[in-house]
């Protein structure tokens, strides 16, 4: 039982990253998933990491989870296996090490991993976290990782799941100090590992890692850029085109969010107007999984009328504070795709809107959710 902070207000942190799981409290794997739970991790005003679960009609009350995660830290969390599905949580430390702590979603109960004894240091700005579990990977085992922002730039922390054991690598220099990024899994033929982040001049970039299950040499490279213009509108002649201009992103906002659905990217990024827009970038019928592009119509409808290599400037989906995270949460509505939106409104609240993936543009209304005292 979590003590409670006398005399601390009650709302999130000011700018304070995101961190969600969604699975089947049902225990209906590949069925019918209306019984389908998020539970959401976030940094309390107090500096302590809640939980809040989403349970198929209401938002509980948060749960305290550590209170030894400095302020500002980065999160992410991946969960898998047969229920009682495992969540692995991800952080920084006062120290600035990387963190993590095991639970189950039937549980608060968490326990430290073995991420910590690495001793894998973040850079003292803010270091966004993005981690996945990859699972069986050809002769590789069973591996998963935590990308995170270091002084050397954006590295590895790779896990060997079998043996429970830590590596890390530099995988990019040209990084936005503070900078947000998110990555994805395809489960194409060719488990293309995906990488979006914001370079240094203030570019969004994607870098992939295809076949990186048969062949672990197998280097991350350079993939479409986002091309739009700074004040966020859509550069119309400039289809196919790369590097150019750079995404509509200013120092003052640069936070990223994303998912895949249905085999599309979904990214979202904070327009210099404060608006959070959706751009989606997507497979196009190639075995090899390299022919892609941003699409104008950020549907997550693979290859049904979307319009390749546009310039992914998206479409709003809201306002929000500026500089505030962004978190996308997909899981499903019965046997409908179902993304979750979260991000600040004002700097003390957790705010969340939905969608379900067939339904571009048609967003419920905002919900500040309960933050807890």
């Amino acid at each position: 039982m979590a003590a409670v902070s006398i005399g601390v207000p009650a709302y999130a942190q000011n700018d304070t990253a995101f961190a969600s799981v969604a699975y089947d409290a049902a225990g209906k794997n590949n069925a019918d998933t209306s019984k389908q739970n998020y539970v959401l991790f976030y940094q309390h005003s107090s500096g302590d990491i809640r939980k809040m679960v989403w349970n198929q009609t209401t938002w509980y009350p948060s749960e305290f989870v550590t209170n030894s995660a400095r302020i500002g830290t980065g999160l992410s969390a991946v969960s898998f296996g047969a229920p009682p599905t495992l969540i692995y949580l991800y952080y920084t430390d006062r120290d600035g090490i990387l963190q993590e702590l095991r639970g189950a979603h039937a549980s608060n109960e968490w326990n430290n991993g073995t991420l910590g004894t690495a001793g894998f240091k973040v850079t003292n700005s803010h270091s966004a976290l993005s981690a996945k579990y990859q699972g069986k990977c050809g002769k590789r085992g069973n591996i998963g990782w935590v990308l995170y922002q270091s002084d050397a730039g954006i590295q590895e922390a790779l896990w060997d799941h079998d043996q429970d054991s830590w590596s890390n690598q530099v995988l990019f220099k040209d990084i936005q100090p503070g900078s947000d990024l998110v990555s994805t899994i395809e489960s194409s033929a060719t488990t293309a590992w995906r990488l979006f982040g914001i370079k240094k001049n203030l570019q969004l970039q994607e870098y992939l890692c295809n076949t990186a299950c048969t062949n672990a040499s197998n280097p991350w490279v350079q993939g479409e850029s986002i091309v739009s213009r700074m004040d966020g509108s859509r550069i119309a002649d400039d289809k196919g085109a790369k590097g150019l201009n750079g995404v509509a992103v200013t120092n003052s906002t640069l936070e990223l969010g994303g998912a895949s659905v249905n085999d599309s990217r979904l990214i979202y990024f904070q327009d210099p107007q404060s608006n959070i827009r959706e751009s989606n970038n997507t497979d196009f019928s190639n075995p090899t999984g390299l022919s892609e592009g941003w699409v104008a119509n950020a549907s997550t409808c693979a290859n049904v009328g979307l319009e390749a290599n546009s310039s992914g400037a998206g479409i709003i989906v809201t306002p929000a504070m500026k500089g505030s995270k962004i978190h996308m949460a997909s899981g499903f509505k019965g046997l409908t795709p179902q993304m979750f939106l979260f991000y600040q409104a004002n700097g003390t609240d957790v705010t969340v809107r939905t969608r379900l993936q067939n339904q571009v543009g048609q967003w419920s209304d905002p919900v500040a959710l309960p933050v807890g005292v």
